[in-house]
């Protein structure tokens, strides 16, 4: 069966992977197996464990994560076994299962996880901000057609209910739930919609924003994310 194009978008693996194992419980229909899940990502992770289901076999995954017990739904993809030698250092067989169902706190997790990535990996200060925007996109298609219509034109509609004043500066941070990260920019307040505007013309409340810089290599991690979803997508 031919691989849909969000599926191969998915495949490409331009996930920035998050490889620290988490334990974990998983089954069918139950969670009672042991495990670990790591190579966590919006659209999936990996089990290590002893047990090992068929592909297309519906697993349920208690992540016990040290903030909260985190459950998801997925589905097994594809079954790795590793060579004798791994096994006898302790490394299991892995499943990749791909997500079927989550709630709100695995998005929760894999903010934290990014903000442990983002730790890890920034080498210089950077300026902080009286007021950071978090925005996410519902899906990549959404997040593309976001980009057409505005990011790339230069501007962002950010929906809240506490605006700062016109020509404030604050950061936007753009999750990119599916490859694992977030870009980070600075933008300018240009225009604002109050609860009580918003409530006249039928519109969400909000502030119209000017981009000014993206930081490290947002605005090229912006770009390939798009165009690599773009070339997928046709």
């Amino acid at each position: 069966m031919a691989e849909n194009p969000r599926e191969s978008f998915i495949n490409r693996r331009l996930h920035r992977r998050y490889s620290r194992r988490i334990p974990a419980l998983y089954g069918h229909g139950t969670p009672r197996h042991p495990g670990f899940i790591r190579d966590l990502s919006s659209g999936g992770a990996k089990i290590n464990g002893r047990i090992l289901y068929q592909p297309q076999t519906s697993l349920v995954v208690e992540i016990q994560d040290p903030q909260q017990t985190v459950r998801v739904v997925g589905q097994v993809m594809r079954v790795e076994h590793p060579d004798a030698v791994r096994v006898g250092q302790g490394q299991f067989p892995a499943m990749g299962i791909q997500l079927v169902d989550h709630g709100p706190d695995y998005l929760e997790l894999l903010d934290r996880i990014i903000k442990e990535i983002n730790e890890m990996e920034e080498r210089r200060e950077h300026p902080r901000y009286d007021k950071i925007f978090k925005v996410q996109f519902e899906t990549p298609e959404r997040l593309v057609e976001e980009y057409t219509r505005n990011i790339s034109l230069g501007g962002l509609f950010i929906a809240t209910e506490s605006p700062p004043p016109l020509n404030t500066v604050v950061e936007v941070n753009l999750m990119l739930y599916e490859i694992m990260q977030n870009v980070r920019a600075e933008v300018r307040v240009v225009n604002i919609i109050t609860p009580e505007l918003a409530e006249k013309i039928g519109m969400p409340a909000g502030i119209g924003v000017q981009f000014e810089r993206f930081m490290d290599d947002g605005h090229r991690i912006l770009q390939e994310y798009v165009e690599e979803f773009r070339r997928f997508a046709k």
